[in-house]
């Protein structure tokens, strides 16, 4: 008799952890169950089910249309839907995750490079062309010559206040020959703020930028922007059903570390609701990986 009873609830745990799966828009489904169990007379069942299996106790439940209400939202919260399992796994293969909007990379060595515009002498907004950039290949962070005339590069240590820079200290000073792209003695271990100098010949132009070197593993964000159509006012009341017809998509913004903003919203009219969305999801994964 026991096996029987333990067997009757492995048996509406796995109904209802498959109505859940199905996500939010699935609680008619569950209700549905919930009558269809009182009917065939399993509500210790489901009530045992719901106590082992979610930690919910409805033994003081007023009513059934107390129980469905009240139960949906939790089970819900302790259950993953497919579309959730394979995200996870895109971002598992993608070596990111995600918290609340931001996306982050796994990977600890990760660091952003931020290199303000060229300033003046006094450290003003300027409309020179910028004549120099940073890159990073693995430990080594690169200095890259833009501008044939320079001639002098000189890296400083320095704390910036008020778009100043205080406790300045020389870290390098890198004269130009032929090179383009000089290593640099910039760690990448840790998040620093430097002042670099640079110097040119025939215009004896003298320019500053601020330097940040950020060790920090958010590499954007990623945003779900539901659409509806024309029609889809018609199948508010069951959202799955609306997306199964395409009467509902869910579009991504991107934003880069960069600030820079991108709408992915391919639709494949061939694929699941499901698919699109993953597919879209890995569009925007690949845009925030190629920006660090």
């Amino acid at each position: 008799m026991a096996n029987l009873f333990r067997r009757k609830q492995e048996k509406i745990y796995k109904r209802i952890d498959s109505i859940a799966t199905k996500g939010r828009d699935n609680i008619l489904e569950y209700t549905k169950y919930i009558d269809e169990l009182i009917d065939k007379g399993d509500y210790a069942e489901l009530e045992q089910v719901l106590y082992d299996y979610y930690y919910i106790d409805i033994i003081d439940a007023s009513d059934v249309e107390v129980i469905k209400k009240k139960t949906w939202d939790p089970i819900l919260f302790q259950t993953t839907s497919s579309f959730l399992k394979k995200l996870s796994n895109l971002y598992k293969k993608k070596g990111v995750y995600q918290s609340s909007f931001d996306i982050l990379t796994s990977d600890p060595n990760i660091i952003q490079i931020g290199l303000s515009q060229p300033l003046s002498i006094t450290f003003s907004q300027t409309g020179y062309t910028q004549s120099i950039s940073f890159t990073r290949e693995e430990d080594v962070v690169s200095v890259n010559v833009l501008n044939s005339e320079t001639y002098l590069i000189q890296i400083s240590r320095a704390d910036w206040e008020n778009d100043l820079p205080i406790n300045v200290e020389i870290l390098q000073n890198i004269n130009i020959g032929t090179q383009s792209s000089i290593k640099t003695q910039i760690p990448v271990t840790h998040s620093r703020e430097y002042l670099v100098k640079t110097y040119e010949r025939a215009s004896f132009l003298e320019l500053n930028y601020k330097l940040d070197i950020v060790k920090d593993n958010i590499i954007g964000q990623i945003r779900e922007i539901d659409t509806y159509t024309a029609n889809a006012k018609y199948y508010l009341q069951n959202q799955q059903y609306a997306r199964i017809i395409g009467e509902v998509i869910y579009y991504l913004e991107v934003t880069d570390i960069n600030g820079e903003t991108t709408l992915i919203a391919e639709d494949d009219p061939y694929l699941s609701f499901d698919q699109n969305l993953l597919n879209r999801y890995n569009l925007a994964i690949n845009i925030l990986l190629a920006n660090i």
